[in-house]
């Protein structure tokens, strides 16, 4: 074990396999073939090797080694893609940890970790529902961590689509949760990478609407008042880098939805957010936007309120001077003498 630890693990390999040998009967054979398994494992990425060394430690008739080795098989069969496999023996784990009486903290830490752990198995297997319904059954207090975790793990892969399910079930669940918030803004950021745009206005609303400062949620959590601040905060920052992104790809592509899109975006972002550090530049793009599409009128009036703002600000100049370019289209479109495209 000390040479292992000094980092001379083939000397060490070597006299665990010596100890197998010449003592079968001892009482290390089994604490061996674990350290065995987790060196083929973890170092040496010999998964058939591993498996081989967990297996026969799982054999041993200590409790604390067996459950172990057969938490270790579990990812064996995690990292071999045998996905239900896996399922199954976290299982198990969980099913052993609860079998054992009082209230050790090796058993809990086990059933912890194996609740944690087969989330990833599910999430390969897309079995939301049987999913949610054994983590709602074995996490017991913790069950909204779990399936929080299904959620978030489906998202960082790229599963959009069973995100956003397992997400909706959250928020019905638990409606006025702290958390729902930021289940909302993962909803909207999933739509978005989906190229849904139609949901990813849709979304917006409710992101702003339901967890607002006078929303259902936030009276709720009237007392706390991190999570408010950190609900205003997502929402905040979840419209303004959609729509910077949106205008940005608008210029890029010249696409009138586009343009629409961010123009929607934001003025939703001016209503609820006028006062915040970027609100003076994001003013001053939404009268781009209107400008761009030729809506003269309503863009002037936005470039007059950047200058009002600020008239020695990065934009007063500019803004100023669009404000003239801006009225002046007006004019001559209300007067017949140019159109609009």
């Amino acid at each position: 074990y000390n040479l292992y630890e000094l980092g001379k693990r083939d000397q060490a390999v070597k006299r665990y396999e010596e100890l197998i040998k010449n003592y079968p009967g001892s009482k290390f054979i089994a604490d061996t073939y674990v350290q065995l398994g987790n060196h083929y494992f973890d170092i040496a990425n010999n998964l058939p090797k591993a498996k081989e060394m967990y297996e026969k430690a799982f054999a041993s008739s200590q409790p604390r080694i067996k459950s172990y080795a057969l938490y270790k098989l579990a990812w064996c069969d995690y990292n071999a893609q045998e996905y239900n496999s896996a399922i199954d023996k976290f299982k198990e784990v969980v099913a052993y940890a609860e079998s054992q009486t009082g209230v050790g903290r090796d058993r809990i830490q086990l059933k912890s970790e194996a609740l944690k752990d087969i989330v990833l198995a599910f999430a390969q297997v897309d079995a939301i529902d049987s999913a949610i319904v054994y983590l709602d059954e074995k996490g017991e207090s913790k069950s909204l961590d779990y399936v929080n975790k299904l959620a978030s793990v489906y998202f960082d892969a790229g599963k959009f689509e069973p995100a956003i399910r397992v997400y909706r079930k959250l928020q019905d669940r638990a409606a006025t949760h702290v958390r729902a918030p930021a289940w909302q803004q993962k909803i909207l950021l999933a739509y978005d990478k989906l190229n849904k745009r139609d949901k990813v206005v849709q979304e917006m609303h409710i992101l702003v609407e339901k967890y607002g400062p006078e929303s259902d949620w936030a009276k709720a959590n009237a007392g706390e008042k991190g999570a408010l601040q950190e609900a205003s905060e997502l929402a905040e920052s979840a419209l303004r880098e959609l729509v910077q992104d949106y205008h940005q790809e608008a210029i890029k592509t010249k696409s009138v939805a586009t343009y629409k899109l961010a123009r929607d975006i934001y003025k939703r972002y001016l209503q609820t957010f006028p006062d915040t550090e970027s609100s003076y530049n994001l003013r001053f793009y939404y009268a781009e936007i209107l400008y761009a599409l030729e809506d003269w009128a309503d863009g002037a009036a936005q470039y007059a309120k950047v200058v009002d703002l600020d008239q020695k600000g990065t934009y007063a100049q500019r803004a100023s001077y669009n404000t003239i370019l801006a009225l002046e289209k007006q004019v001559a479109f209300e007067k017949g003498a140019s159109r609009k495209r």
